[in-house]
């Protein structure tokens, strides 16, 4: 079976594969060994691997140098040649300004999706299986458990579901790292995919991590440092995938390939989400077509990547723990100052509308105000009052008097309080305002055959006689299936005290009188 060799231009491992495996067309190889890429072109017809030959010299117009003789004329021993294997050197490609255009990444986003579609939505179901299956089989056990009179108490449950949402996170998260695997490395299948979204879960989970919590404390600091971050690190969860580079390294270098031309990569990032978002919109069929263009995303992300690393050339980016640590401290501040910005704005208004009912004395009392009088200076406690009738005298304590009803209050002196008092009114087809005391109590709308219940307490109600006012106009004709009626019902301390019905029947009285007793409600 005839084989290619392909050969690492990084570190020089070899590994022969069959010709009918290798396509017939520019693909990029990851090394096993260095974790290093590189293109590689099929050659027209494979050859037999190369052996070692021994090095010849060039050849030279000086003359030969005498060869040196032993003792007798006889000559030295003949040396063997040594055989000398040249190691493939790696230089990096030549830095180049150009980016690749929005539709170029488009034509070989769409010729990867076009040839690769069946493996990628493979993969992207085993994600959603996996996402789904663990909830889903909890949720019908429990019911079938339910259905057979057992029933799960709420902590064993809850530890289920929890387990079952892990378990579906981790198999989701390992299907996305296959789906990207897949795209980073077009020469691999659905079982390597697998085994490389498994290898590399852990590592995309903690980049995935960074990402999004540089991101997020970020997008809280007036959301343009969170388009800012968004951009730069990008390329990070493809650089974990791929093994380019791990962690807060990975974040580092997307930045130092980005950087320089953040304006033309967030216009291309911008464009393939609006895409995205305008092909979600489609009635019915939107949530589905959206669901099949994640992998068409991820590869226009991916060549998007490559693009800019082979522009880019060999980048340097600082990668100490201070340059580290400054990132993550930068995430952090979003979280924290945010939250004591609008606590602090928010705090001083709360605590100020508090101070007054903290003042001692201060404490409301209902239907009237009491105001606390410190005694004067050199006053001595208690002189000049009745201690038998005054008990905070008699304690030592500041003199108290009432000054009168507070806002709202009906009298000021009495124990009457409006609240003690319930109004029921029921009305249909008879519009109008109900007055009590010359003051609008309720507004009747003139929706026909409206029913209208209202349930209130008298504010407007005082001790003794009161005066109801019905400006109402009954209303029946043409529409109207319920004759124009008002039912009112005054009830003091659960007592009615006064109720009326008017109707065509029994007349539109303009106003009634109403007794209510003072003191308190019984």
């Amino acid at each position: 079976m005839p084989t290619i060799r392909i050969i690492c231009p990084h570190c020089a491992f070899m590994r022969d594969l069959p010709a009918e495996k290798v396509p017939e067309r520019h693909v990029r190889v990851i090394c096993p060994k260095c974790k290093q890429s590189f293109e590689f072109l099929k050659p027209s017809s494979p050859a037999p691997p190369p052996e070692n030959t021994p090095a010849s010299s060039p050849p030279s117009s000086e003359p030969p140098l005498p060869v040196p003789k032993l003792a007798g004329g006889t000559l030295p021993p003949a040396t063997p040649p040594k055989t000398v294997v040249k190691k493939p050197v790696w230089t990096p490609p030549p830095a180049s300004a150009r980016l690749m255009e929005v539709g170029e990444i488009f034509s070989e986003a769409w010729a990867a999706y076009r040839e690769r579609w069946l493996l990628l939505v493979g993969l992207l179901l085993v994600a959603a299986v996996g996402a789904t299956l663990p909830l889903a089989l909890v949720g019908g056990g429990t019911a079938l458990l339910v259905k057979r009179g057992v029933i799960i108490d709420g902590a064993p449950l809850a530890l289920l579901v929890s387990l079952a949402a892990v378990a579906a996170f981790i198999a989701f998260l390992r299907g996305i790292a296959a789906l990207m695997a897949a795209a980073v490395d077009d020469s691999i299948g659905f079982r390597e995919a697998l085994s490389r979204g498994r290898a590399s879960l852990i590592t995309l989970l903690w980049v995935s991590s960074l990402y999004g919590f540089i991101v997020g404390g970020a997008s809280l600091l007036l959301i343009i440092p969170g388009i800012l971050t968004w951009v730069w690190f990008f390329a990070s969860p493809y650089m974990a995938v791929s093994g380019d580079a791990r962690g807060m390294k990975a974040l580092l270098k997307s930045r130092a390939i980005v950087k320089d031309r953040f304006w033309p990569v967030l216009l291309r990032l911008f464009l393939v989400g609006l895409l995205g978002a305008i092909i979600g919109m489609v009635p019915f069929a939107g949530p589905f077509l959206a669901l099949l263009m994640l992998p068409f995303t991820i590869l226009f992300q991916v060549v998007l990547y490559r693009s800019l690393e082979e522009s880019a050339g060999k980048v340097v980016y600082p990668s100490a723990t201070a340059d580290k640590a400054r990132w993550l401290i930068f995430g952090l501040a979003g979280y924290l100052l945010v939250p004591i910005i609008v606590v602090s704005i928010l705090g001083f208004s709360f605590v100020e509308s508090l101070l007054p009912m903290l003042k001692p004395g201060a404490a409301p009392v209902r239907g009237r105000q009491v105001i606390t009088i410190p005694p004067p200076s050199g006053f001595p406690s208690g002189a000049g009052t009745d201690s038998s009738s005054s008990p905070s005298n008699a304690t030592g304590l500041p003199p108290t008097i009432e000054i009168g009803p507070g806002p709202g209050a009906s009298t000021p002196a009495s124990q009457f309080r409006a609240t003690d008092v319930s109004v029921f009114i029921y009305a249909v087809n008879a519009p109008g305002t109900i007055r009590v005391n010359g003051q609008e109590f309720r507004v009747i709308k003139s929706e026909p055959d409206m029913q209208y219940n209202i349930n209130a307490f008298g504010e407007q109600f005082l001790s003794g006689e009161n005066t109801i006012e019905f400006d109402v106009i009954p209303r029946p004709g043409e529409g109207k299936s319920l004759s124009p009626e008002i039912h009112m019902k005054v009830s003091h301390g659960g007592r009615v005290v006064g109720e009326w019905r008017l109707s065509d029947k029994d007349g539109w009285p303009k106003s009634v009188t109403v007794a209510i007793p003072e003191g308190k409600s019984p």
